[in-house]
């Protein structure tokens, strides 16, 4: 299923999967704009706002009324970070037209289009401006995530890592931004927000269900009529440098049973690149499968973690190992995870870690066509990388990659950063305690 792909005029473009897979349709747009500390905070608010209520259905109780008139309609937003890029989407999905009983006489696509369109156009204002209650609230809970996610060890040790490794780039700016940002945030500053958004942000508008190009793409064109565009679309390049002037080493600690072992490599390959996809077969081989160098000797064989594996980020030329362990086994996890690494720069790769490499690879890209959203993040990530490339074509170009050219990518990874959060179960279980004399005095 082939992206038809045009370009709509002043940034906007317009991306048709046509499918007849699935009983459901799902129209998505993407604002883009780049991701910056300053800006962080604000747009990490902003859809969260316009998700409360528009003129039409000022809050999400009526929304959500609407939203089981039309057949049980879902509408989600999301604001999240990709390379050093920002997008700010809001997505609709609903059955499909022809599921409709047969003496339904509306067009449920039409009218659910009408209400994303209601929600991003015609927002909830007084006095020109936000609602007080939803911006003061809709802070609260940005600042709560932020809070909460040291809860998740592994997730908050990885995302340190990045934050360390690329500090003073725009890519070691957290998604969401920093907690003190949210503070000064006003309503004036969400309403000049919203507006650069509609009228200076790149905007990727996605359809995937069985119409047509013809009958969605007016749909698609008709939603920025009304709004003054400043902007062709252009968007700032992504900064890459895989150079390392020092090693770097950092320590933490936190109340948790087991210690979080995060390292960074830089690479010069980003999604474009020509040894693109070879990188993704090398990733395989080093963390990112059950078969990988890294599962089957780290954690396996050497019983040293339990769990290690690696990912690689290929908008911005970056590739992070890590491992859950216990704090006495740091060191020798360190070394042992760089001596994987320098087995594949020796070509030391079996025939089989290449094949299951292979097929764990096309078997990934294969199940894309079982969502429409894996499809949509597909050529999202790629469309933003400057090039459109279809899955069938990456699959067929994986199975021609070969262990030589699986050692000279590796060459390219040069280690950066090593961070390790060492659980402190003394805290931990002062923690427990405190809680537990809580719950007592309560």
């Amino acid at each position: 299923m082939p992206l038809y792909r045009k370009d709509l005029g002043r940034g906007v473009f317009y991306n048709h999967i046509q499918t007849d897979v699935f009983k459901t349709s799902s129209f998505s747009v993407n604002f883009v704009v780049p991701h910056r500390r300053e800006t962080a905070a604000v747009y990490a608010v902003l859809p969260m706002v316009l998700h409360r209520g528009c003129r039409a259905y000022p809050d999400r109780r009526a929304i959500s009324r609407r939203l089981e008139e039309l057949y049980g309609a879902a509408l989600s937003v999301r604001s999240y970070k990709r390379g050093e890029l920002r997008v700010i989407n809001f997505t609709v999905n609903t059955i499909d037209n022809t599921y409709l009983p047969k003496d339904e006489q509306i067009d449920l696509f039409k009218e659910v289009l009408s209400l994303l369109s209601d929600l991003l156009l015609d927002p909830v204002l007084e006095d020109g401006h936000f609602l007080v209650s939803y911006t003061e609230s809709e802070i609260r809970n940005c600042k709560d995530t932020i809070r909460a996610a040291i809860n998740n060890k592994t997730r908050y040790a990885f995302d340190r890592c990045v934050e360390l490794m690329f500090e003073g780039e725009h890519y070691g700016v957290p998604s969401d931004g920093y907690i003190e940002d949210y503070d000064g945030i006003t309503q004036q500053d969400l309403t000049a927000a919203y507006r650069s958004m509609l009228e200076e942000a790149r905007v990727e508008v996605f359809y995937g269900g069985k119409e047509s190009p013809e009958k969605v793409e007016p749909f698609a064109q008709s939603f920025f009529e009304k709004v003054n565009r400043k902007t062709d679309g252009h968007l700032p390049d992504t900064v890459v440098s895989s150079e390392v002037k020092k090693i770097r080493h950092f320590d933490e600690s936190t109340p948790a049973e087991q210690g979080k072992l995060v390292i960074g490599f830089r690479t010069p390959i980003t999604a474009n690149h020509r040894d693109a996809v070879t990188f993704a077969v090398f990733n395989e081989i080093f963390g990112g499968s059950a078969s990988s160098k890294l599962f089957m000797n780290v954690r396996e064989k050497m019983s040293l973690c339990y769990s290690c594996s690696s990912v690689g980020d290929t908008t911005k030329g970056a590739l992070i190992a890590y491992a859950g362990i216990d704090n006495e086994n740091k060191q020798t996890t360190i070394n042992e995870i760089l001596k994987q690494l320098d087995n594949i720069r020796q070509n030391v790769i079996t025939d089989e870690e290449l094949h299951c490499a292979k097929q764990s690879l096309a078997s990934a890209y294969q199940s894309l066509v079982d969502s429409v959203s894996s499809l949509e993040v597909w050529y999202l990530r790629r469309i933003l990388c400057g090039y459109k490339e279809e899955p069938e074509d990456v699959i067929e170009r994986v199975h021609t990659i070969s262990k030589d050219e699986v050692a000279a990518v590796s060459k390219t990874v040069n280690l950066d950063t090593i961070y390790f959060l060492k659980g402190d179960k003394s805290a931990l279980y002062s923690a427990a305690d405190c809680t537990e004399e809580n719950e007592d005095a309560e």
